[in-house]
């Protein structure tokens, strides 16, 4: 089944996309619930006793989809592997990685979510997850729209926040 949906890929980045898939898949006991949290960090935090899922099946497709192409991406060649390993020298240090986490809800949806592991073990669920995205973000836009993206999840932390102590 792999080797179908990788053809043409090389032995190891299909293990590569493999375990990005299984990270994914068993980060949560739902793994709808990661995928929509990959869009929205905090979106379905205070969402309690929801069985209803409809329409986050698209969004975890295409989570899948964009760690899939951040890896196929790099693989082709296509990137700039200096600016590649600028920016992975940069962001992707364990302690970087596990504040950005912990900055926009990823590690709280992990904690929230029902998953087993001990928080090391998130953590490195984590990070694997987050450095795929946010290596497709890079290829696709560079540094800056990686700053964008974390800084429009900021704004949506201060909106949530200023929501709720307003009182809606």
């Amino acid at each position: 089944m792999a080797s179908d949906r990788f053809h043409g890929i090389d032995g190891k980045t299909q293990t590569e996309l493999l375990t990005i898939e299984s990270c994914i898949s068993r980060t949560f006991k739902n793994p709808v619930l990661l995928l929509e949290a990959l869009q929205f960090p905090r979106s379905i935090v205070g969402w309690h006793g929801s069985d209803d899922n409809t329409g986050l099946q698209v969004v975890g497709s295409n989570a899948i989809s964009l760690a899939r192409a951040a890896v196929e991406y790099n693989y082709t060649g296509l990137a700039n592997s200096r600016v590649s390993n600028e920016t992975h020298n940069t962001m992707w240090l364990e302690d970087s990685v596990s504040v950005c986490g912990r900055k926009i809800g990823w590690l709280d949806m992990i904690e929230r979510s029902g998953y087993g592991g001990d928080q090391n073990e998130a953590t490195a669920i984590l990070r694997l997850t987050i450095k795929a995205l946010m290596g497709a973000v890079y290829i696709d836009g560079g540094m800056e729209a990686v700053v964008v993206v974390l800084d429009e999840y900021d704004d949506h932390l201060i909106r949530a926040s200023l929501g709720r102590e307003g009182g809606g």
